[in-house]
């Protein structure tokens, strides 16, 4: 990273001033065995999370997610979470963090590319069950590209490339009640239909 003509070396994850575009020197997480692909804070501002393909924060094993504090960057050792393959995204309220990608188990729960699990301790929620099967993406590939919260946090919007989630079709997109944690009846044909075009 590079302000005021001061390059700072600092790999995969930085923060800088929003005012100035000065890079914050004291934010400092220390990131290996991989790559940072999604981050996000809690709303309240006192949760950071990164996602990944990493193995370790600041040499502490953090295997494809980490919290870490947001003002210095070092990685809070009492969320612990062990997705068993890469987190691609990442959807943060003040007590639940989604994460989706190409993991098919969450700290030993099966979860299939989409899980929940506490903010605070990491801990999956079991009683959030909406497993992704099908992969339609290059190489029949199951992940979740993207997840977003509404503005209420009530819904969840899953973009993925599954045919199913929780065993109804649901090609490429699907809507989630946070709340009753059950998958809901919304749905488009926009990508079952285009999939024959596309080859997949």
């Amino acid at each position: 990273t590079q302000g005021a003509g001061v390059t700072t070396p600092q790999k995969y994850v930085a923060a800088f001033d929003l005012d100035t575009g000065l890079v914050d020197t004291t934010f400092r997480p220390v990131v290996a065995g991989g790559t940072v692909d999604t981050l996000e804070t809690s709303p309240d501002g006192t949760k950071l999370f990164i996602g990944g393909s990493f193995k370790s924060v600041n040499g502490i094993t953090q295997r494809n997610i980490s919290r870490l504090d947001p003002v210095t960057g070092a990685p809070v050792t009492t969320f612990k979470v062990n997705p068993s393959a890469a987190v691609s995204a990442l959807a943060v309220t003040n007590t639940t963090v989604y994460l989706g990608g190409q993991f098919k188990k969450v700290s030993n729960v099966t979860r299939a590319s989409l899980a929940a699990v506490n903010a605070e301790t990491g801990a999956v929620d079991k009683t959030f069950d909406n497993q992704l099967s099908g992969g339609i993406g290059r190489g029949g590939l199951l992940t979740v590209q993207t997840l977003k919260l509404t503005h209420d946090n009530s819904r969840l919007l899953v973009l993925h490339t599954g045919r199913q989630v929780s065993g109804q079709d649901r090609y490429g997109v699907a809507l989630i009640d946070t709340q009753t944690k059950a998958l809901l009846p919304w749905r488009t044909d926009l990508w079952q239909d285009n999939l024959p075009l596309s080859g997949g």
